[in-house]
Parts: C-alpha cells; structure tokens; sequence
C-alpha cells in the first residue's frame, strides 16, 4: 500500500537519507509543552520562545532566549529591542497556532496565561531595609496586608498592593479564549468581575478591572510607577522560567 499517511510533525525522512554530515535549517521551528501543561515553547536554530503558567502570580512575562548571545540562557530578550520585538511576535503567533492545532494541555488550562508583559511589575526578590526577609507577595496576607498603606512598600510592590491601574498591552490566554483589555472591557459586567478576581488578569488589565468595580462616574486613581521598569536595549537578567 503506497498510500501517503497524514501523520503530525515534521517530515525529516530527507535528513536521514541526505549524505551531508550535517543538517540545518534555520526556518524549522518545533513546538513543545510540559507533560503537565506548565509551560509550552517554540524552538528553532537559534530562538526559544517560552510561555508558563508557573510564575502567573508575580510575573506573567514570556520569555525568549538567544543561544548566540546568551548560551547559557540566563538573560531574557523579550521584546528589549525592536529586532527581538518582531521575533517575539512571529514565533508567539506560531506558538498559539500550534497549541490550539494540536489541543497543547496548556490550551485547555484554566489558568491564564500571557503573551505579553504587564506594564506594571514587582520585584520577586527579598525586599531591602526594614522590611527585609520579606517579599512582596507576603504583603497578600491578611497579617500584612494592612502595610501596603507605606509608600516604602507600595511603591515596591504596586501589584501585591493593587497600585497598579495601568492595561497592559497584547493578549492572554483563558480557558481557550485569547483575549486583550479591551476584549475584556466589551465583556458584561458579571463577567468581567468574575474575571478582574484572578490575580494575573487584574494586574494585567488593571484600569479596566479598576473601572468595573467603581460607579461609572468615578474616576480612577494615578498609578504608581512599575518598581521594575520593562527592558528597553538590553535584556532583563532574572531567572529563567
């Protein structure tokens, strides 16, 4: 029987049977995921481009890696230049794609999961001075919570003390729908509450989220400036996801 199989993946039979001692394609991309759903990547030669829900609650921030740059895959280009902009771009289009393709387990999460960096962030390191030994998401306590009235500590930790009421731009992906800010502003008001409860979409889009719990005449309050500024030329040095 000669008949050609539909099969899923890559076609390398060529490779195997070429004479060359070594095969390279720059344009090949492949698409993997964590068994569990934590994470799911797009690979090429020289790119990884990688997704997680693991770190929703600090920050939701994809990352891409440089293997000429930065071999050791320490540093995170996402989007801290224009050049990695387009490629950030490119290969998270190509990721969703291939997720929803083939039923990636992340697609079928119910946490969210963000293609985009919020415009507010926090620091996950210790704090410093008299608040040290701590970090900003043990401010979510009901012990500590009261402490976020400290400028010292707010402006620190503007998402653990809901001082950040700036949207976000680019998308986020919720129970196999990818949505923005605005998408969720054009979403009813019980939904958009039911929403604005999760601690990753409430930071993410958080004038809209601000606007849904406050009388239409009210006006929201200026944002605290981000503790951790987006990277702009050069790239963020944090731990890889």
């Amino acid at each position: 029987n000669t008949e050609k199989l539909e099969l899923p993946g890559i076609d390398a039979s060529q490779d195997l049977l070429s004479d060359a001692l070594e095969i390279s394609d720059e344009t090949q991309t492949r698409f993997m995921e964590e068994k569990s759903g934590k994470w799911a990547a797009a690979v090429n030669q020289r790119f990884t481009f990688i997704i997680s829900r693991d770190r929703v609650k600090e920050n939701p921030t994809p990352w891409l890696l440089d293997s000429v740059e930065d071999p050791d895959e320490i540093y995170n280009y996402f989007n801290s230049n224009r050049t990695y902009r387009e490629i950030s771009a490119a290969m998270s289009t190509d990721l969703y794609d291939n997720m929803v393709a083939y039923d990636f387990q992340l697609w079928n999460n119910t946490i969210p999961v963000f293609f985009a960096q919020p415009k507010c962030r926090e620091t996950i390191d210790q704090l410093d001075g008299q608040q040290r030994f701590t970090v900003c998401k043990d401010y979510r306590s009901a012990e500590l919570q009261d402490q976020c009235e400290n400028r010292r500590i707010w402006k620190v930790c503007p998402l653990t003390c809901n001082r950040c009421v700036k949207d976000s731009f680019g998308r986020f992906l919720h129970k196999k729908e990818l949505m923005n800010c605005s998408d969720l502003s054009n979403k009813g008001y019980h939904t958009k509450k039911n929403l604005c409860k999760i601690f990753g979409i409430r930071n993410f889009c958080g004038e809209v989220c601000l606007a849904n719990t406050k009388p239409s005449s009210e006006s929201p309050h200026p944002s605290a400036q981000p503790s951790v500024p987006p990277p702009s030329s050069s790239p963020s040095n944090t731990e890889s996801p």
